[in-house]
C-alpha cells in the first residue's frame, strides 16, 4: 500500500511504530511515526485491569525500545506489575517473547496488532495498544509540516531550474 501511495505522489505517510519500520525500509517518501503517548499507555493499563479483574495485574507491555525509558519512569508511579518486552519487526522473535511472557505468568499482554493476534491465537488475554487523540494530533501536525517543507523545496527547485535555463539563454 505504501508503494502505491508513493507512486500516486503522496507527500507524507503516517503509520504506527512497527509498520513505520517496515515502510521506511521499502520507500523513500517521508513517514511520520505515530508516537505512543503516556495517555495511550494509561488507557491500555486501565483496560488491562478491567480485562483481568485484578487490582494489580502482571502486565506484559510490548513496546519499541525507543519508548522504553519514558514508560519505565511513568510505570514507577502506577500500581501495576509491569514487564516490558521489546518489539521488533521479526514475528518469530515476537512469538518467542510472547511465549516467554506467558511462561513468566503474566496476566495480560498490552501490544500492537502483531502481538495481539498472536496472543489471541494462544487464547491469552490481551489489550490492543490503541492510539489516542494526543498521539494522532502530534503525528498529523508533524506530517503537515513535512508536506509544507517538501512543497517549498519543489517550488525552490523549479525557480532554480528557471534561473539556470534563463542564464543559458543569455
Amino acid at each position: 500500500i505504501a508503494r502505491e501511495m508513493e507512486e500516486q505522489g503522496v507527500e507524507v505517510l503516517i503509520s504506527r511504530r512497527s509498520t513505520a519500520v517496515l515502510i521506511e525500509k521499502s520507500i523513500s517518501t517521508p513517514n511520520v511515526t505515530i508516537p505512543i503517548s503516556l495517555q495511550d499507555i494509561a488507557q491500555a493499563l486501565h483496560e488491562a485491569r478491567e480485562t483481568t479483574r485484578l487490582e494489580q495485574p502482571r502486565v506484559a507491555l510490548f513496546i519499541m525500545p525507543a519508548d522504553q525509558p519514558d514508560v519505565e519512569s511513568f510505570a514507577e508511579h502506577l500500581h501495576f506489575d509491569l514487564h516490558i518486552y521489546p518489539v521488533t519487526e521479526d514475528e518469530e522473535y515476537l512469538a518467542l517473547m510472547l511465549d516467554r511472557a506467558i511462561a513468566e505468568k503474566m496476566d495480560v499482554v498490552i501490544a500492537g496488532s502483531v502481538v495481539t493476534i498472536l496472543a489471541n491465537a494462544r487464547n491469552f488475554p490481551y489489550v490492543f495498544m490503541d492510539t489516542g487523540p494526543v498521539a494522532l494530533r502530534t503525528a498529523l501536525l508533524e506530517a503537515k509540516q513535512i508536506a509544507y517543507a517538501r512543497k517549498l523545496e519543489k517550488t525552490r527547485a523549479k525557480v532554480f531550474e528557471i534561473i539556470v535555463s534563463s542564464s543559458y539563454l543569455g
